[in-house]
Formats: structure tokens, C-alpha cells, sequence
């Protein structure tokens, strides 16, 4: 979402009298006559201001482009005036540049990647998080917990570490898990790790873990996958 403001500078009638050394009414005129050739409504411009006796008096507030047209036909030296405040203005209203840190620029990379994969928005945080501890040793954990995405995952979407799955399933150990996803044809050893077969992967996420100076990675696995593959070994036996 983009939650910049854009701000119109703008210059009033009374900084040109006062920069061209002309009266305010001078410039009033020249102002709605100028406008009003190039088919512009000055009214849209105007508005009021006190003056030193706290009496209510008109004046124009031009956008940049209205202010180079109506003075465009001014001597070189007002003009000149004119820009020269234009830059102090401009200046003025520069926002500052707040530098992405190494953790927000992590962050965006795998958010932005998961996006064009069509990564579920709570699988992609979690990963993201993950990839900010490995790489700066921050832990954004708490803040993922208060993550709306993180309370509105469907069933289907939820993805489990084999552990995790035994707990919920009421396995002895996630051993068993990996021996009922490998009996199944979904996982297979490789190096003592294991890894997801084709016809594992549309059912299973890449999980990156961190503990200490240590890291790896292991496989979460869809519950709903798991819960099933119990229920046809329970209908086999």
C-alpha cells in the first residue's frame, strides 16, 4: 500500500509583489488576466489572508506551473527572483530519504519473490522472518505473531513441521511422519536428508531454521496430506 502524501507547493501572490518589488494589486491583476487568457478560472486560486490591521484582504496562491506562466512575461531579473524561490520552497518541502535497512530490504525480496510465485501471504512472512534472523540475527518473531495473515489461514494452507504434525495427530515422534509421507511415494532419503518427490512437492515448503551459530533446513508438510495418508493406513490395517 501506498501511503505517500503528495504536497502542492504553492507561492502567494503577495512573495511575487514582494520579490518583483510590484503592488500586491498590481500582481492580483496581471495574475487574473494572464490566467484567464490561457483559459484558467483564477477564482480557483484564490483566498484570503489578514493583514496588520486584522483586516480580511485577497490574494492568490499559485501551483508552479500558473506561477512560471504569469510571470513569464516579467523582466529577466524578477524571473530570476522568482525561480531562486522556487528552489527555496521546493527545498523546504523535500521529504528525507529514510534508507531501506538490511532487514527491510531481506524482507522485501522474498515478500516480492513469494508474490510472483503465489506463495500464500503467511508462508512467505514466516520465510521472510526467518531469512532476516539467518542473515542479520534479528528475530521479528513477536511482530509475525500480530500479523493478520497469520490469524487467517485456512486449513488447507497450514503447514507443519513433521514434529509438530505428530503432536497434532497424536504420533509418537515426527519419525513417524516421515515414514508414513515415505511409504506413501511423497519424500525420499537423500544424504541422510530427506527430500520431496514429485509428487511430495505441491504438499510440502522449504523451511529454513535457525538455532544458535547453527542453521539448515528441513520440509513442512500439509496436515490435511498427513491426516489423510493416516486415514488410509487406518482403513488398510
Amino acid at each position: 500500500m501506498n501511503l505517500t502524501t503528495t504536497i502542492i507547493q504553492t507561492m502567494t501572490s503577495r512573495e511575487i509583489a514582494e520579490l518583483t518589488g510590484k503592488e500586491h494589486f498590481h500582481v492580483k491583476r496581471d495574475i487574473a488576466k494572464v490566467l484567464a487568457e490561457a483559459g484558467i478560472d483564477p477564482s480557483k486560486f484564490g483566498c484570503t489572508y489578514l493583514d496588520a490591521q486584522n483586516r480580511e484582504q485577497t490574494e492568490y496562491r499559485l501551483p508552479r506551473r500558473e506561477c512560471d506562466l504569469v510571470v513569464s512575461g516579467y523582466s529577466v531579473p524578477y524571473r530570476l527572483a522568482i525561480i531562486d524561490r522556487w528552489h527555496e520552497l521546493e527545498q523546504q518541502n523535500a521529504q528525507p530519504t529514510i534508507p531501506a535497512t538490511p532487514s527491510i530490504q531481506i524482507a522485501s525480496e522474498w515478500l516480492g519473490m513469494a508474490q510472483l510465485l503465489g506463495v500464500p501471504v503467511h508462508a512467505a512472512q514466516v520465510e521472510a522472518v526467518k531469512q532476516v534472523e539467518l542473515k542479520t540475527g534479528i528475530d521479528f518473531r513477536p511482530l509475525l505473531a500480530a500479523s493478520p495473515a497469520q490469524d487467517a489461514i485456512k486449513d488447507e494452507d497450514v503447514m507443519l513441521e513433521p514434529t509438530d504434525i505428530a503432536k497434532r495427530a497424536g504420533l509418537a515422534s515426527g519419525k513417524d511422519v516421515n515414514k508414513l509421507l515415505a511409504s506413501h511415494g511423497y519424500q525420499y532419503r537423500q544424504n541422510r536428508l530427506w527430500e520431496p518427490t514429485d509428487k511430495g512437492k505441491p504438499h510440502c515448503q522449504r523451511h529454513h531454521w535457525v538455532r544458535g551459530s547453527k542453521s539448515g533446513y528441513n520440509y513442512k508438510w500439509n496436515y490435511n496430506i498427513v491426516s489423510s495418508l493416516m486415514g488410509e493406513n487406518n482403513e488398510n490395517n
